[in-house]
Order: structure tokens, then C-alpha cells, then sequence
């Protein structure tokens, strides 16, 4: 028995490969939303001291209670705050919530500032952690599922490979 011209076979394939792709949306994965987004401000500075602000914006479920850390990599060192209880152990600083701000529900936004003398440079912290999750950090995307291939479908099966 004879079977028919692959080249036709190929032709078939690559029309219904280009109708399937005008047909098929393409599907792009996106980045999801941070868990969390801070932004850091220098409002002033001096000779050797400065004022900071932390502006924090939730983008998870509601928190009853918060923590911000941060390293400072510069010779900073936080002298005073306020809108948050403000500690310093070596680099790293940790701002947590006064009792009329902890509840931070999603999409809320609190903002703190802070006094800090320098020395070196005034290099602004490179990370933010709030309760223990990185911020300004996109999370995984979700999977994307990727559509399978027309020409795959005229693949002949069980047919004991090629003639």
C-alpha cells in the first residue's frame, strides 16, 4: 500500500499550523504584584546627619501587626522616629508598628520617618523586609500553560516509524 507524499502532508500541516496561530491567543506570563512595596526618601540632609522616610504599602492579606527591617550599608545610625518604635542592632534597623498603626490591611499604606547621623556615604538600604518577606520584590509568576503544537497532531503513531 502506498502512502501519500509527505510533502503534502507538509503543506496540509503548515496551513492548519498558520490558521491554529491566528486562531490560538498568545498567552504571556506577567509578573505578579510585590508582597509588599517600600519606598525610602532622604528628605534632608546635613554635614553629618540626615531625616528619612519609609513610605510601606501591604499587597497581601491584612496585617494586625508589622515589622520593617532594612540594612544600612554607610555608617548610618538611627537616633530617633516617629509613627513607628525604631531600633538599630549593628547595620541592621527595624522599624515596628506604635499601637495606633499596626493594623496595615491590603493595599493600606503607613508611613514612618526617622533622624540618623552618617559618616562614609549615605548609600540608601538595598533591601526591605517586612515581617520577614522581601519587598519591591515581584513574586513568581504563575505557571502559563503554553499551547501545544498543530504540527504534533499529524505525527504518525504506532506506525512503526517512517517509510
Amino acid at each position: 500500500m502506498r502512502h501519500p507524499p509527505r510533502s503534502g502532508l507538509l503543506v496540509v500541516a503548515g496551513a492548519i499550523a498558520l490558521i491554529g496561530a491566528a486562531v490560538v491567543p498568545v498567552v504571556t506570563a506577567q509578573a505578579a504584584t510585590p508582597a509588599c512595596t517600600v519606598q525610602y526618601s532622604v528628605v534632608s540632609q546635613w554635614d553629618s546627619g540626615f531625616q528619612g522616610t519609609v513610605s510601606i504599602t501591604n499587597n497581601t492579606a491584612a496585617l494586625s501587626g508589622w515589622s520593617l527591617t532594612f540594612d544600612f550599608a554607610g555608617g548610618q545610625k538611627v537616633t530617633q522616629g516617629w509613627n513607628a518604635k525604631w531600633s538599630q542592632s549593628g547595620t541592621t534597623v527595624t522599624a515596628t508598628n506604635e499601637s495606633y498603626n499596626g493594623s496595615l490591611g491590603t493595599g493600606a499604606s503607613v508611613s514612618a520617618g526617622f533622624i540618623a547621623s552618617w559618616s562614609g556615604s549615605n548609600t540608601p538600604p538595598a533591601t526591605f523586609k517586612l515581617n520577614g518577606t522581601t519587598c519591591n520584590a515581584d513574586a513568581e509568576p504563575s505557571p502559563t500553560p503554553t499551547p501545544p503544537s498543530l504540527i504534533n497532531l499529524f505525527e504518525p503513531t504506532g506506525s512503526g516509524g517512517r517509510s
